[in-house]
């Protein structure tokens, strides 16, 4: 997963700071480019001794104008520049340019894959309270999924009770009359095209749908939800009339924008290479592998779906390497539903197989990659596991652990930031 998030972030937004140089308020891009020069011109006249100083702090100004691009949402240009600040490297000893190139390799790969994804998911915006007048917090959500069991949604928030505001576009995988279903607690509003479809903001049925028709094309998309105390919870689905069963409304349908959807409609979404765990899924107790996926967090409710192409009793294990943002004790919380069992570095954390339960445990992290594994099995019915921490020294309530601390490339891992 950290300060308080007063203004629009991404859930990827600890990806964006760069590991060469310390994050930094951003700099008009003009002053960038002034110091840029500067320094390509101290570097042409430098003696052999000193042109590795002057490589090095060329380096991390190129990777601090990509920073401040890439927040301009410029891709091209930021990658141009991390392309330049490559070519640096070979003024460098081979030790500290090969650990430079695999940190601005990383960098390269995480701007890339936001070019590729700009647009997709939906705006959110969060409050404190009940009502849509103390705003804490925006960032992009890529889906709308999520139970806040014994966490919050946002680490600027102060009690348990919030609202939030999601705002974009939708997009049909193929035209028809569809029922959208929310499941929530406690309240809930839903509107496409400017047609309530939902609008529950006192009776907390916990479940209710509207049949809207869908055209295969862009259609605005607004949904609101409020959580007046304790755990809080909200699930998307939809429904083609006609077909069986509902699944969870999937993140190829949601776009931040008209332009991005008619761009990238159709599109599958791509999962950021060397981050997240390998999921592999299975029927029964581990005995039929039936796919497997790179999950960017673990933090899943199956309650009327379960995923896709698996039977009603299941399996998953999750593998890969986790890295703290700092070392230092950390509270890891597992909530299950069934069985679940939990290792970090080989060591049995968590082994609760035969029965739904939520743990604490307190873990030393190192701040450099860790091997982590996973394991959930569902016997029957509703099932749902969340994987969470609090950082160390903090009281705060704990937060879904971040994509940006998942890896399953050990080299990723060690040079993410």
């Amino acid at each position: 997963m950290h300060s308080p998030i007063p203004l629009k972030t991404t859930c990827l937004i600890a990806l964006w700071c760069l590991f060469i140089v310390p994050h930094a308020k951003a700099i008009d891009p003009a002053d960038l480019q002034s110091s840029i020069a500067a320094q390509t011109d101290a570097l042409r006249t430098a003696k052999p001794a000193d042109r590795p100083a002057i490589s090095e702090k060329l380096v991390q100004t190129y990777v601090q104008l990509s920073e401040t691009l890439l927040n301009q949402a410029k891709f091209q240009p930021a990658l141009d520049a991390l392309r330049k600040a490559r070519g640096l490297t070979v003024n460098l000893s081979p030790t500290r340019g090969a650990e430079v190139t695999s940190q601005l390799d990383v960098r390269t790969t995480i701007a890339a894959w936001r070019q590729a994804n700009d647009g997709r998911g939906l705006h959110a915006e969060f409050f404190e309270g009940k009502t849509f007048d103390s705003k804490i917090g925006e960032r992009t959500d890529t889906r709308i999924s999520f139970f806040w069991i014994r966490s919050a949604p946002i680490e600027a928030l102060q009690g348990d009770a919030f609202a939030v505001r999601w705002t974009g576009f939708i997009v049909a995988p193929q035209p028809g009359t569809y029922n959208i279903i929310a499941q929530y607690d406690d309240w809930c509003r839903v509107s496409i095209d400017d047609q309530d479809l939902i609008d529950d903001w006192k009776e907390a049925k916990r479940r209710a749908d509207g049949i809207v028709k869908l055209t295969g094309k862009p259609q605005p998309i607004r949904v609101e939800f409020c959580n007046t105390g304790g755990d809080g919870r909200i699930d998307l689905h939809w429904a083609l009339l006609g077909s069986k069963g509902e699944a969870a409304i999937p993140p190829e349908a949601f776009f931040t924008d008209k332009a991005a959807a008619v761009r990238l409609a159709g599109k599958p979404v791509t999962p950021l290479k060397g981050f997240g765990l390998a999921a592999e899924y299975f029927d029964g107790d581990f005995r039929r592998s039936v796919f497997t996926r790179t999950d960017p967090q673990v933090d899943f409710q199956w309650h009327d779906t379960r995923p896709l192409g698996v039977q009603e009793n299941f399996s998953v294990r999750w593998k890969g390497f986790l890295k703290a943002p700092k070392p230092g004790k950390y509270h890891i919380i597992l909530i299950h539903d069934d069985g679940a069992r939990l290792w970090i570095d080989n060591n049995p954390l968590v082994s609760s197989w035969n029965k739904t339960a939520s743990h604490d445990v307190p873990v030393e992290l190192t701040g450099k990659p860790q091997p982590i594994v996973i394991e959930l099995i569902n016997t029957g019915g509703a099932s749902n596991i969340s994987l969470q921490w609090t950082p160390p020294g903090t009281d705060e309530k704990s937060t879904i652990i971040p994509e940006s601390a998942l890896f399953t490339d050990p080299k990723t891992a060690q040079y993410a930031p």
